[in-house]
């Protein structure tokens, strides 16, 4: 080594050093652009800042009507496929009959979910699937909800999910199922969700379990699309006003008298939305086109209780 340095009076080693530390740092600087470059093309995705979801895959989820022996209870529940598929690869003669237990916070009413299903909107998984549908007609298990025995109606089943009129055509992408869901701010400053029909004080619909069901079913199935807020500022109804500004008449007076009927505490037997898809389809993304930034109070009252904190991130087109 001495006479190396010798050899090179001393400025061998260093020249040498130089350039292997330049081409070091050009390797280097290479390695990090591509690794840029990469990165970036991987997060080439847009940040939709009013769509909110539990940050987990679309998975399918069975949705069945069923009624208790007595007639007197009829509930729609959402259950999830891949536990009921697993029950269902017992042979039929063992699947028939058996019986199932069914939790009564992932159900609502046939009349509680007539008022949501115009918000909800059916989506599809990786393999194309919706991402709700009705429990297969070959199964027939005996039902428990919460103790009461119960029997399943299929016919029913595709009757309510029908009410969900809000079908969205299949881009190859995947898509969880979508609810749409508005603020409302009241008197004395009572803050409300807005679902469908269905208006949700809070925190009070937290407290007593009436948004139970939305939290159990949106685990790892929908994204939550918040369209604005819809506070009675000039004592106009916004979705009213739309409705007859756009000339969906027929749409308004049906609308008109279900809010009356509401008013008056009857809320059954009431046309709701979902039987008129193109106006609501038209409310919908008049409401979406918009892009009315969520009030903070929805964020801490309602989404960030909920679970669904989390904005969506949009891959483009192709890539999923």
């Amino acid at each position: 080594m001495e006479d190396f340095f010798d050899e090179q009076n001393n400025q061998g080693f260093f020249e040498s050093f130089s350039d292997v530390a330049l081409c070091t740092l050009t390797v280097t600087l290479v390695l990090l652009s591509l690794l840029a470059t990469s990165v970036r093309q991987s997060l080439n995705v847009t940040l939709n800042e009013n769509q909110f979801n539990q940050d987990a895959l679309p998975n399918r989820t069975y949705l069945t009507y069923s009624i208790s022996l007595n007639g007197a209870e009829k509930l729609i529940h959402f259950l999830d496929a891949d536990r009921i598929d697993d029950i269902r690869t017992v042979g039929q003669e063992k699947a028939t009959g058996r019986r199932i237990n069914l939790d009564e916070a992932r159900s609502l009413s046939d009349n509680h979910f007539s008022l949501v299903a115009p918000a909800l909107v059916p989506g599809f998984n990786v393999n194309g699937e919706p991402t709700i549908l009705q429990l297969p007609t070959t199964w027939e298990p005996n039902v428990e909800v919460e103790g009461r025995m119960h029997q399943l109606d299929y016919k029913a089943s595709k009757a309510v999910l029908n009410k969900c009129s809000l079908r969205e055509p299949f881009d190859g992408r995947a898509r969880r199922t979508r609810v749409y869901v508005e603020s409302m701010r009241g008197e004395n400053d009572a803050l409300f969700a807005v679902i469908g029909h269905a208006v949700y004080e809070l925190p009070q619909s937290l407290v007593d379990g009436s948004l139970d069901w939305l939290k159990s079913f949106m685990s790892g199935t929908i994204d939550l699309i918040y369209l604005g807020d819809i506070s009675n500022k000039s004592n106009d109804n916004i979705r009213l006003q739309f409705m007859e500004d756009n000339g969906f008449y027929e749409c308004a007076a049906d609308y008109l008298h279900f809010l009356s009927n509401k008013k008056n505490g009857e809320v059954k037997n009431l046309v709701p939305f979902s039987e008129y898809g193109n106006a609501w389809r038209a409310y919908v993304d008049w409401r979406v086109g918009l892009d009315e930034d969520p009030p903070s109070w929805f964020f801490t009252e309602f989404l960030v209780k909920l679970g669904f904190d989390r904005m969506v991130m949009d891959a483009p087109a192709g890539e999923l």
